[in-house]
């Protein structure tokens, strides 16, 4: 492990928020800064308030969670799983959105089409290839796809995402129509 990667052992959760962007680390990271700050006003700033046996408690805790989770996250570090997503979806999902982004089509359209194969209710992955065969030119494809994941999800997360995508699909369509007309 590299000497910068320690860095991120010393406190609890940075280590998977920085790497990973894991949200649940993140909730772990704030619960450990509020015991601490509880314990650091215990003791400095309002030592009257509690007894001597809650300060020592919270300290404990303090201490034994530090070093947990400290240990905890070194040793994943350490073991190289760092950077390997927590399974093969997500390490499908993350490789189609670098392709995506960096406009290799084919090889995007690959990867989601793999993942939905394995996954065919993902709807994160069936909204990408719906806007990957906008950026291709393959209008009925797009709204196939977007057709399959209302029906999945008729109310869920991404009602908003597919009506925009076929108020763009609408738009190119109306555009290539146009420019149809023009030659």
């Amino acid at each position: 492990m590299r000497r910068t990667e320690w860095i991120l052992c010393a406190w609890p959760g940075l280590a998977r928020i920085w790497l990973r962007g894991d949200w649940y680390a993140l909730l772990g990271a704030t619960a450990f800064a509020l015991v601490l700050n509880a314990a650091l006003i215990c003791t400095f700033v309002w030592p009257d308030l509690v007894s001597p046996t809650i300060r020592t408690a919270a300290w404990g805790l303090v201490a034994v969670t530090w070093l947990v989770t400290g240990a905890f996250s070194a040793r994943r570090l350490s073991a190289g799983q760092k950077s390997q997503p927590e399974n093969l979806d997500d390490h499908l999902l993350i490789k189609a959105q670098t392709e995506y982004l960096q406009g290799d089509w084919y090889e995007a359209e690959k990867s989601l089409l793999l993942m939905l194969q394995e996954q065919p209710l993902d709807a994160d992955a069936r909204i990408m290839l719906a806007s990957l065969y906008r950026h291709t030119k393959r209008p009925d494809l797009a709204r196939r796809e977007l057709k399959r994941l209302r029906q999945q999800e008729p109310t869920g997360k991404w009602q908003m995402e597919i009506e925009h995508e076929l108020q763009r699909l609408d738009r190119s369509e109306e555009v290539d129509d146009v420019n149809a007309q023009a030659a």
